[in-house]
């Protein structure tokens, strides 16, 4: 792979962000620029972006603090910091009973994030190894895309691209909303040599107040799950997310 060359302007931009942190009050651009050994037209240039975007609030004085916009991600780490703490040694036990893997996945900007995987018995799947799924072919994915609204789905239709990655993956737009559809009834999803060939995931919603704010799925060879029977890792994998949806619904933080 090749080497990615850092953006300077992102870099500079946290190097500011790090001295107004570490500032009790606001701070102004001569002291940023000496705090950074910047150039103060750096510092004033992208101190504009920042405020721009919330990230950074300014007063009367052209002095600059964190802004509000900073709230939202540190609420957002601290509800995942949570979910991944509560439902950890729920994932440990499913993993130790049925042997298989076990993933906790959120929804993020069209795209499925894996904030936890648990495995079981070894074996190499590409898909295992990323940190990130599409939501079409993945079972974690259809779960989230089954609580869109008739637009938000057709919006996400509209803007992507639906790549056969195996024979199975479903690409035709009619078939996908009735698999969707499917997945809003049965309220659990499958991702049948969707991604990969012999790799099946099943998944199911992680729920609070009646809000679907994670999923969990069960990862492994094809034969294996039908050796081990996969009726009974499905009943499993419920029991786990109810024992996840319980725990959860004790925490007033997790959103």
């Amino acid at each position: 792979m090749a080497s990615v060359k850092p953006n300077q302007s992102v870099i500079n931009s946290f190097k500011i962000l790090e001295a107004i942190s570490s500032s009790a009050s606001y701070v102004g651009v001569s002291q940023l620029s000496k705090k950074t050994s910047l150039p103060k037209t750096t510092v004033f240039r992208l101190l504009e972006t920042l405020h721009y975007l919330g990230l950074v609030k300014q007063n009367d004085k052209q002095e600059y603090m964190l802004g509000r916009a900073f709230l939202k991600y540190i609420d957002r780490v601290k509800n995942q910091e949570d979910l991944v703490s509560v439902s950890t040694p729920f994932l440990k036990e499913f993993a130790s009973e049925i042997g298989e893997t076990i993933n906790l996945g959120i929804l993020y900007k069209d795209e499925v994030i894996y904030l936890k995987s648990i495995r079981g018995e070894r074996f190499t799947f590409r898909v295992q190894l990323l940190p990130v799924a599409p939501l079409y072919n993945s079972s974690l994915g259809k779960i989230f895309l089954s609580t869109f609204s008739n637009e938000a789905l057709e919006d996400y239709i509209n803007k992507t691209n639906f790549e056969k990655t195996t024979i199975n993956t479903i690409v035709d737009i009619d078939k996908f909303k009735e698999e969707i559809n499917k997945v809003k009834e049965q309220n659990i999803a499958y991702d049948n040599e969707e991604a990969e060939y012999g790799l099946t995931c099943v998944a199911l919603p992680i729920t609070k107040s009646n809000k679907v704010i994670a999923a969990i799925s069960v990862s492994g060879p094809t034969s294996r799950l039908k050796i081990k029977g996969l009726n009974k890792i499905i009943q499993t994998l419920q029991d786990t997310a109810d024992s996840i949806n319980h725990a959860i619904s004790m925490i007033d933080d997790i959103n």
